[in-house]
């Protein structure tokens, strides 16, 4: 970390260095800004957890047929039970158009 000296300014005395007010020097208890309890052995033995995936066209096309077909049989199944429901539905209307033909009968 690079030490900041704050300037003089025009009275000759030394203007306070915001920076360096509020982050001071680096304490021995660990790096500053990264918590307390974190020392520099915890930072060196971290490992990156990110990995990149390269993905070549064929199996990114793989991926997005079994996509596809996924859903298309999700709205396969979603059709069938809106038939199923409309003809449920449309029974339910005849027994009501049958009750209320002999009601006003």
């Amino acid at each position: 970390m690079k030490n900041y000296e704050a300037e003089n300014n025009e009275e000759g005395e030394a203007a306070i260095d915001g920076y360096a007010a509020i982050m001071s020097k680096e304490k021995s208890a660990g790096p500053i800004m990264c918590g307390r309890g974190v020392t520099k052995k915890d930072l060196a033995n971290t490992k990156e957890t990110v990995q990149s995936y390269v993905m070549t066209s064929n199996d990114m096309e793989t991926v997005m047929s079994t996509l596809r077909k996924e859903i298309e049989e999700k709205n396969e199944k979603k059709d069938a039970e809106l038939e199923q429901m409309r003809k449920e539905r449309e029974v339910e209307k005849q027994k009501m158009d049958l009750i209320l033909a002999k009601l006003s009968a």
